[in-house]
């Protein structure tokens, strides 16, 4: 089970080249999101985006 107090993020390689890299969220409740990129520089740049957005609306208050 995921530490509840924090939000991970992490880009996962493909176990065979027909597959997608995957950029993974796991919430503070334990649900994982996951989206698929071509690319892990791809994949990483959904991640970075995403997490920067979330702490935005944090410092916010929402």
């Amino acid at each position: 089970m995921p530490d509840n107090t924090k939000i991970w993020f992490a880009v996962y390689n493909p176990p065979d080249a027909n597959l997608p890299f995957l950029a993974v969220m796991v919430g503070l409740d334990g649900n994982i999101v996951a989206v698929p990129y071509d690319t892990a520089a791809e994949a990483e740049a959904h991640n970075l985006h995403h997490g920067a957005e979330l702490q935005r609306r944090l410092n916010e208050g929402g």
